[in-house]
């Protein structure tokens, strides 16, 4: 048996790096503790993502208001809200 070093590192898979979006909202009057969830509003083609995915659950904070992501950024999401 023989081993042969090269010295080289192994080759890497290459990816894509995008950009991600955010979802930042509030409910009115300020009301701490609400459910939000995010849901897709279309498939994504950079991941296993159907219409109609769940894809953020979130509680607003002591001020309302709720941020969530980073989301992809290929397809629109919905903001259900409930108490």
């Amino acid at each position: 048996v023989g081993v042969v070093t090269d010295g080289c590192q192994a080759p890497v898979a290459p990816f894509d790096g995008r950009l991600g979006i955010y979802i930042e909202g509030s409910v009115s009057p300020a009301i701490s503790g609400v459910d939000i969830k995010v849901v897709s509003l279309g498939e994504s083609q950079n991941a296993q993502l159907q219409k109609g995915d769940l894809v953020l659950e979130t509680k607003t904070g002591s001020d309302g208001s709720f941020s969530g992501g980073p989301l992809y950024g290929d397809t629109s999401y919905t903001v259900e809200a409930f108490k």
